[in-house]
């Protein structure tokens, strides 16, 4: 189970424009977040 800590971590490095926000584009650029979506959407 992910830490609180672990998890501003994660939010703070989706947050590239440092908004406070998570956009879908931020989202869809981060490389781990984009392969993981990539590599579900082939299974299915």
């Amino acid at each position: 189970m992910a830490t609180e800590q672990k998890l501003q971590s994660l939010f703070n490095n989706l947050d590239r424009d440092q908004d406070g926000k998570v956009s879908i584009n931020e989202l869809f650029l981060s490389p781990g977040v984009a392969l993981n979506v990539q590599t579900t959407t082939k299974l299915m």
